[in-house]
């Protein structure tokens, strides 16, 4: 006799407790897919958050820099307008005060203004007495009206590097804020649009504005007589070598990686 082979039908119960652990499954998989995108949701958040707070940040630093420029600008630009300029002698040393590193002078400087003699105290100090400074000259500022009223030429931008030290930083936080913002997976070109030419066109724009300080130098003699200068001109010049490098590494990838 020959063997028979049965089929084994499944009973109402099984049929349940199949389509049972399949809805559960389907619930599992919807309930992962859920909680991906809320974890994503909450990312992108985050990452809304951290930008706008990094922003924020350069921009109040932004802020800050541009006013130290434009006080630091319009002054100089009353010194050159309203100021004579006239020579300094060293006659003499201030003492500061003394500390574990040794005593700070400050040179004293004699000018003359109409048939009088007055005294410039230098606001920079130094450490120990330079006996050879006795008897050196340096050019001055000084007020016609009020002859007292007198400032070292090399002193009278003492403002534009605070400047500029707050643009490095609000170009630092800036490019952090950016980097929420846009990823390091978009294009090098949105990357330099975004992130790299706004610091590089504020470089530039502040060096040229150095220019309204000096009238009758113009920008010939913005890096002579303003300190804060080759900081921009760092900042900026920072950008534009990170700006190409990158650039540069993004087609090296995307030849070796096509």
């Amino acid at each position: 006799m020959g063997k028979f082979k049965h089929k084994i039908k499944p009973t109402e119960a099984g049929l349940a407790a199949a389509d049972e652990q399949e809805r559960e499954k389907e619930t599992a998989r919807k309930e992962e897919i859920v909680r991906a995108e809320q974890a994503e949701k909450r990312t992108a958040l985050e990452k809304k958050i951290a930008a706008a707070v990094f922003l924020t940040a350069a921009a109040a630093l932004l802020l800050i820099s541009a006013m130290f420029f434009g006080l630091n600008v319009a002054r100089m630009r009353d010194y050159e307008n309203n100021y004579l300029r006239a020579e300094g002698t060293v006659v003499g040393f201030y003492l500061h005060g003394t500390g574990r590193r040794g005593a700070r002078y400050s040179r004293i400087l004699s000018y003359r203004f109409g048939e009088k003699e007055y005294e410039l105290r230098e606001g920079n100090s130094f450490r120990g007495v330079e006996e050879t400074e006795l008897g050196n000259t340096a050019e001055i500022y000084l007020n016609p009206l009020a002859p007292e009223d007198a400032v070292l030429l090399s002193e009278a931008d003492n403002m534009s590097h605070f400047g500029a030290i707050l643009f490095a930083f609000s170009a630092v936080t800036f490019s952090i804020g950016i980097c929420f913002v846009k990823s390091w997976r978009d294009k090098s070109l949105k990357r330099f649009l975004w992130g790299y030419l706004p610091v590089m066109l504020l470089g530039t724009a502040f060096l040229l504005l150095f220019g309204l300080g000096l009238p009758e130098g113009g920008i010939a003699q913005v890096f002579a007589r303003f300190s804060g200068a080759l900081w921009y001109t760092a900042v900026t010049g920072i950008a534009a070598a990170v700006a190409a490098t990158d650039a540069a590494l993004s087609l090296f990838m995307k030849k070796r990686f096509p």
